[in-house]
């Protein structure tokens, strides 16, 4: 019995380890395509500001263009970058309580290099949500 219970014991904390990094961390993106509009709003914005943006500025101008969001974001989007080396940036925006009838909470991942005139452009994005009728993280639309 002790034995059994040496044995059990673990396992069951592994798994509910297991089960809590699941359902907190994303494994997987799905890449979005590259909305022209948004694109072209982030490089008039760029060129027609007197100060360079962040990375994390462009990425969020970019994300959120033709939104409610646009204007103003709202203080509960987490926004990070790192430096993946050569001059590619990718900013990790998270939205912990999104207001969406089917989507509770999304991340989104821009990735922008360096344009020769100092402004940031997106190359690629992607996304992940926990959405109504799917349980943990996915890339599926919510039912």
């Amino acid at each position: 019995m002790k034995l059994l219970r040496w044995v059990v014991s673990p396992v069951v904390v592994l798994a509910i380890i297991g089960f809590i990094v699941w359902w907190h961390v994303p494994f997987s993106f799905a890449g979005a395509k590259l909305d022209s509009w948004a694109l072209s709003a982030v490089a008039r914005a760029q060129s027609q500001s007197g100060h360079p943006l962040s990375p994390e500025e462009c990425a969020l101008k970019y994300h959120y263009h033709g939104t409610d969001y646009e204007k103003e974001i709202p203080k509960r989007i987490e926004v990070s970058s790192k430096d993946l080396g050569d001059g590619i940036w990718r900013v990790r925006i998270h939205d912990p309580t999104a207001e969406d009838d089917s989507i509770f909470e999304s991340v989104a991942r821009i990735y922008l290099q360096k344009t020769p005139e100092g402004h940031w452009q997106p190359l690629k994005a992607e996304y992940v949500h926990k959405a109504r009728g799917r349980f943990g993280w996915t890339t599926k639309p919510g039912t």
